[in-house]
Parts: structure tokens; sequence; C-alpha cells
């Protein structure tokens, strides 16, 4: 937020707080969004094998593996809390 790293939000409740990062007016929020690891080897079963991105010793997914859901699934919101 507004060029500061608030950190790495990888499980619910998937909140942080921001307090020190806001600003009055304008704020820019930047957010990068990661997929998962088995939606990447299923991914990667198209290729060819000197073509792929990852490696594992076990891989139970084939190209026809259904994706899990992944990413950024719902919006993004500011809010205001009460002390």
């Amino acid at each position: 937020l507004n060029g500061k790293d608030l950190g790495v939000l990888w499980k619910a409740p998937f909140q942080v707080e921001i307090t020190n990062a806001v600003k009055p007016g304008e704020n820019t929020l930047e957010i990068t969004v990661a997929n998962l690891w088995p939606n990447r080897l299923i991914g990667d079963q198209s290729l060819p094998p000197e073509e792929r991105t990852t490696w594992t010793t076990w891989n139970p997914y084939t190209k026809d593996s259904p994706l899990l859901e992944s990413g950024l699934l719902g919006p993004v919101r500011c809010k205001t809390v009460g002390r």
C-alpha cells in the first residue's frame, strides 16, 4: 500500500492492518497473486519435458486433472474498524 510491503497472506482470514501505510486522500494498492502448486504441475503436463517449469519426484496430476480454485477469488475491500 503506497509502496509499503504489508506482508504475505496465505491463509484465512486474509486480512492485514493498513493503519501505518494508508494516507488521507488517494492511495495505491498493489497485490501480487500466485497460482497454486498443483495447478502449475497440471499446466506443465501439457508441455514437453524440456519446456516444463516444475520438477518433482512425485506428481499425481495429469494434463486433464481439474484445476483448483486459485488466485484472488473475492473482492478486495478496505474497511474501518472502531477501536
